[in-house]
């Protein structure tokens, strides 16, 4: 249910959004782990922007993020600590905390992706391992032309000190009145030895390069390779795999029946009210829905003391800040009815008429959809991954965009909900904390203005 949301948009300014515990130990944990994290794109429909995340782990409690960089072997972002289920990491620059759940098969759970222990650092498995980027900016909706990047880096070792390299790179600019691009490729073959982590490429023509390398194998000798080079995931190429485009993407009817299936199924649509409490930015929030009579209340408080309530009950509503009352705007009472079309209350089966009929689009290098349709001419889109997971969603009025990413997900009654969201709008992030959530209770408000 998208409930938390809605505060970020109503007193905060916005410019722009387990087991293995057990046999887990200081000796046998450390080592490199790396992922592939994918969030929403700023562009509506664009699909998803791709992370690597990949971290060493070492013995003396230390770790570092920056794979890429020269000393990555001695370099330190912070130090972890395992407790009991968790490795927390604290880093150092800033003091922020990260933390991940171990896994049965001795992996990391960072909640929307996983991060895979690496477990070769002088062994490289023979095959043809590729890298993919794709970034863009402005067009639809802003007023700079889209600019955008794309690339492939391929690696191709014989398993016998042979490689050859492929790299492959294009820009493109598009707007009303102009349009191009530039491409580029280059490619080289030598010979590389790997120890301790450390790859060294000796070219043809006599250059020397070193970087960080580890590798990992999915199922024992049989399985898909990955590594990570220089901080950056590379899978093996598998050249029976064809592209995803949108002519092979799934149907919206068959991400919706997953969508549903994996938040609660029938007990979406079984909600008659929402409780919920959480925290963003030190103020402390508080929503009451009742989704049966269409009613809508948010108050905002500062420690125990109440600052600010919205309450909309079908085409009106008014705002409560710091003693003074102001009616709703039309555009406010809008946006909270396009709210109900996102998030697991955009799933319930009152909502599917519209995402039934919906546009699908694969994302760029085959990576998750975009499900994107219309309610009262606004336009909406879901992001899922490529096992049609719920990753974020977003909407646009006029030339503002709002978009969401869900993570943290827990299960409450037979419902599966985001205990975070992270909300973008007009280039501003703002991080929201569900502490408490409950379904079918009563609200405990009497809808008045307060005094």
């Amino acid at each position: 249910m998208r409930t938390i949301r809605l505060f970020l948009l109503l007193v905060v300014p916005f410019v722009a959004i387990g087991l293995v515990s057990s046999c887990q130990s200081a000796s046998s944990f450390p080592g490199v782990y790396a992922g592939v994290k994918l969030s929403i794109s700023p562009m509506i429909g664009a699909g998803m922007i791709r992370t690597d995340v990949v971290i060493l782990f070492r013995k003396d409690g230390t770790f570092t993020d920056e794979l890429e960089e020269p000393d990555w072997k001695t370099a330190v972002s912070g130090k972890y600590a395992i407790s009991g289920s968790k490795v927390i990491l604290t880093f150092a620059k800033d003091g922020d905390k990260t933390e991940y759940k171990f896994t049965e098969k001795g992996n990391l759970d960072a909640g929307s992706f996983t991060l895979f222990k690496m477990a070769e650092k002088d062994k490289i498995p023979p095959g043809e391992y590729e890298f993919q980027y794709a970034s863009g900016s402005g067009g639809i909706g802003t007023p700079v032309p889209y600019v955008g990047a794309s690339g492939k880096t391929y690696l191709n070792f014989d398993g016998n000190g042979n490689f050859t390299t492929e790299k492959n790179s294009a820009t493109v600019v598009a707007g009303d009145n102009i349009g191009g691009g530039t491409s580029k490729s280059s490619d080289g073959k030598g010979k590389y030895v790997l120890k301790d982590g450390e790859l060294t490429l000796t070219f043809s023509n006599g250059a020397v390069t070193r970087h960080s390398f580890f590798a990992h194998r999915g199922d024992g000798s049989k399985g898909d390779a990955m590594a990570v080079i220089d901080g950056r995931f590379f899978f093996e190429k598998d050249e029976k795999d064809k592209k995803k485009t949108s002519k092979d993407a799934p149907a919206a009817s068959t991400i919706l029946e997953s969508l549903r299936r994996q938040h609660g199924g029938n007990a979406i649509d079984n909600i008659k009210t929402v409780l919920v409490k959480g925290t963003m930015t030190g103020l402390n929030l508080v929503s009451r829905i009742d989704l049966e009579n269409k009613k809508y209340r948010y108050e905002i408080y500062q420690g125990n003391k109440l600052i600010g309530v919205e309450q909309i009950e079908g085409n009106s509503g008014w705002q409560w800040v710091n003693g003074k009352r102001s009616a709703v705007t039309q555009q406010r009472i809008k946006e909270v009815k396009i709210s109900a079309y996102t998030g697991i209350s955009g799933l319930r089966a009152a909502n599917n008429n519209g995402f039934t009929g919906a546009t699908v689009t694969a994302g760029k290098n085959g990576e998750g959809y975009s499900v994107a349709f219309m309610v009262d001419g606004i336009p909406v889109v879901y992001v899922v991954n490529n096992n049609l997971q719920l990753l974020g969603d977003g909407y646009q009025m006029g030339n503002a965009q709002t978009l969401t990413l869900y993570s943290n997900y827990k299960k409450v009654g037979s419902l599966n909900i985001p205990f975070t969201e992270t909300m973008t709008r007009e280039g501003k992030k703002q991080v929201a904390t569900i502490n408490e959530y409950q379904v079918n209770v009563p609200l405990g408000t009497d809808w008045s203005v307060p005094q």
